[in-house]
């Protein structure tokens, strides 16, 4: 009984690092979208999540969240990181490491690059203006994010979860003037929403 019980714990502690991560990851995507909901009630913005679109026959984009504001249309994807990420936000690949006192790490996607590039087919499909974009990556709250993967174009952003509500305000309140909110609901009836493949 004693090598059942330490093959048992043997296991759980192989398997608990993965099934934390994987659970952690699943629970944060779960309340990322919850909070981009909460954010478009409050604003009285309209919300598509999950939404998908066509490149070509065999090819497909996603944003997890497409928020139309009053001055412009935010693409929104969601990323989750365990510890931190750094490089630069024009490279191909960034760095995510594990943890500050560890030199555990491993090269992933840009997310800042790649959503940037699915913006721009987005804009090439839709008809939406480039400018009318803007590309957010939401990142969980306890990845540490360098300073390096700050774009500063004001239109493409990689932010934690919590900032999202004060970056949405400061982009709104600048000086251009308002779409008209028919012309939005158009825009969501009528292009949006026969794009999306998932609707």
């Amino acid at each position: 009984t004693l090598l059942i019980i330490l093959i048992i714990v043997a296991f759980v502690l192989i398997l608990y690092t993965p099934l934390k991560h994987h659970l952690q990851r699943k629970f944060t995507v779960t309340s990322i979208g919850r909070k981009v909901y909460k954010l478009a009630v409050d604003y009285d913005y309209l919300l598509v999540q999950n939404f998908s679109f066509r490149l070509d026959e065999n090819k497909s984009a996603t944003f997890h969240h497409l928020l139309f504001g009053d001055k412009f249309f935010y693409c929104i994807v969601d990323r989750v990181y365990i510890g931190g990420i750094t490089g630069s936000y024009k490279d191909e690949s960034i760095i995510n490491y594990k943890s500050s006192k560890s030199d555990e790490y491993s090269l992933v996607p840009n997310p800042i690059v790649s959503n940037q590039r699915r913006v721009e087919k987005f804009s090439l499909v839709s008809g939406i203006e480039r400018e009318d974009l803007i590309s957010i990556v939401l990142v969980n709250d306890d990845c540490l994010i360098s300073e390096k993967l700050d774009v500063r174009n004001g239109r493409d952003f990689i932010i934690h979860i919590s900032d999202l509500p004060k970056l949405i305000k400061e982009i709104e309140s600048r000086h251009i003037g308002k779409i008209n909110s028919k012309q939005i609901e158009n825009v969501v009836r009528e292009k949006i929403l026969r794009m999306n493949i998932n609707y």
